[in-house]
This record gives structure tokens, C-alpha cells and sequence, in this order.
């Protein structure tokens, strides 16, 4: 992650260089925060993905499909809340 400081305003602007496709501007107070969400996250949906394929295998579907089930789930997912601003979880 590459990081820009403005020292005369207080703002950081965070430029991710993976898995995450945006940037933003935060305080230095919200440092700490993008880095334990953007920095670390993706390692805990790779997790979740391959255990959704663990489950798809045993039930006897291909790894290779399993995977690209299981990615395009999280990808149409994340599509969703990012399009309508909406959280689902209440409404599983």
C-alpha cells in the first residue's frame, strides 16, 4: 500500500496497490483502521472462498469450478453492496 502524507492538513491519501480498487482520503487518525481492513481482508476472503469450494468438493464438483463459483459469489456480492449501498445481513 503506498501512502502520500499532506502534513499541512492532516489527510492521508491511500493508494492501494492490490485487491483493493479505490482510493480514499483519511486522517491519520483512520491509519491504523485501513490498514487492519484493506491490508488484511483480502487474506480472509481468500479463506472464505476456498472453504466455500472445500464445501463444493465434497459434494463432488470440480476444484477449478468450485473456485470460480465461489469467486464470482463474493465478486457479485461485494457488486451488490457497492451498487446499492445496501447491507444484506439483515435480511438472510
Amino acid at each position: 500500500m503506498n501512502i502520500e502524507a499532506g502534513r499541512e492538513s492532516g489527510f492521508f491519501y491511500v493508494r492501494p496497490s492490490y485487491c483493493v480498487g479505490k482510493s480514499e482520503v483519511v486522517t491519520e487518525n483512520l491509519m491504523n483502521v485501513v490498514t487492519g481492513l484493506s491490508g488484511s481482508s483480502p487474506a480472509f476472503i481468500f479463506m472464505i472462498i476456498e472453504a466455500m469450494a472445500d464445501g463444493a468438493v465434497l459434494e463432488g464438483m470440480p476444484r477449478d469450478k468450485a473456485y470460480k463459483f465461489a469467486a464470482q459469489t463474493v465478486l457479485g456480492s461485494a457488486k451488490m453492496v457497492l451498487e446499492t449501498s445496501k447491507y444484506f445481513t439483515n435480511q438472510i
